[in-house]
């Protein structure tokens, strides 16, 4: 029998939970690290505050991670890769922020650690893209990659004010109380780093990706993009120098992914073009993943090595494309550049990101 720990009785550590312990005869939870006891009606006595307990306990031999956040996580994933606990987390902003310093600690310490649920929620990408990686130059990756800014869209899409999507996505566990995470980018930035990093082997600098925030989109964006023949998503892309999240035109597959569902589409050397679909958000969708991890230690399955010691050089997008602008002032704009106008919404012909004056923008997207 294998003993695990789980740090976090919220909606994902519960979800983890109830997999293990009605689905795998193997495996069982030992501990829970939570500061709030009144959950044991959910587990039993196994509730914990004391990280210690679970250290110092040589049944325990798989640590799982589920708590969110940065530095507090952070130390306590450390403490148990040197503790010598395998570790299974779905914590992005930890995994994006110190991809390389884990990968070199659990390598230290022969430990796996395993992050499939960190991007896609219930995607299987991480382990299919080292795969990929490893056997291929990985030209480019681009998708959705967030469940809750793309059923907002999807609602907005289907006629609902943005105020109403959001509340309807807080209502249904898709969306935090406080969503800027989701609506400026920054899951997205995070998931898109460590998939470059693996794509790459390099190092990524979350602080250097480029991100644009669709907390401005609105009904009007919607309804101008759908004239022109668009679709608008908010998708995150890796293509060589460049890594970015913004809000995108899109037509072909990307329109039909709709509410919490992801496509991640990798282009590589010698498969071609790769698509991944699934739901990225939710309880049980990230718990599976979590728990496949779990199950891929306990099988003894090759954990993933990282070996990337340099930093990948991120530069400027300079291509040219079509762009969705809605602008304070439309006299303000180059009239050279315009290719369709109604009021102060203009879709533009083929320019740079940088030939556009953001200070005068409301909101824009850039067609793919």
């Amino acid at each position: 029998m294998v003993k695990i720990a789980i740090l976090g009785l919220g909606t994902i550590g519960y979800g983890v939970y109830d997999i293990v312990t009605n689905r795998l005869q193997n495996v069982e939870v030992k501990r829970i690290f939570d500061r709030d006891f009144s959950k044991q009606e959910l587990v039993g006595n196994i509730i914990t505050s004391n990280f210690d307990e679970i250290i110092n306990d040589e049944e325990i031999s798989i640590v799982v991670e589920t708590l969110g956040g940065l530095d507090f996580p952070y130390s306590l994933i450390r403490k148990a890769i040197q503790n010598k606990k395998h570790v299974v987390t779905a914590n992005k902003e930890v995994m994006a922020k110190y991809f390389k310093d884990l990968m070199l600690l659990k390598e230290e310490n022969n430990v796996s650690l395993s992050f499939e649920a960190s991007v896609g929620g219930g995607v299987p990408i991480i382990k299919n893209l080292i795969d990929i990686a490893n056997t291929n130059e990985v030209t480019s990756i681009s998708g959705i990659i967030n469940g809750t800014t793309n059923f907002i869209l999807t609602k907005l899409n289907q006629g609902y004010e943005f105020d109403v999507a959001l509340k309807l996505a807080q209502e249904l566990g898709f969306a935090e109380a406080d969503s800027s995470y989701d609506l400026d980018g920054l899951d997205m930035l995070r998931k898109i780093s460590i998939l470059a990093s693996i794509a790459s082997n390099r190092i990524v600098d979350i602080d250097k990706v480029y991100h644009y925030s669709v907390k401005n989109v609105c009904l009007d964006d919607i309804n101008f993009v759908k004239k022109c023949g668009f679709n608008l998503k908010y998708l995150a892309s890796y293509e060589k120098n460049f890594i970015g999240v913004e809000p995108t035109l899109v037509k072909g597959m990307f329109p039909f992914v709709n509410d919490e569902y992801n496509l991640i589409s990798v282009d590589a050397s010698n498969y071609g073009n790769l698509k991944f679909y699934g739901k990225g958000a939710g309880r049980y969708a990230t718990a599976n993943a979590i728990v496949n991890d779990i199950v891929d230690i306990v099988n003894g399955n090759k954990n993933y090595t990282f070996t990337g010691q340099k930093e990948l050089e991120i530069g400027e997008d300079n291509n040219e494309y079509i762009f969705y602008l809605r602008v304070k002032d439309v006299n303000l704009v180059d009239k050279n550049i315009i290719f369709r106008q109604e009021n102060n919404q203009i879709l533009t012909k083929n320019i740079k990101r940088s030939d556009i004056d953001f200070s005068n923008v409301l909101f824009y997207a850039r067609a793919k």
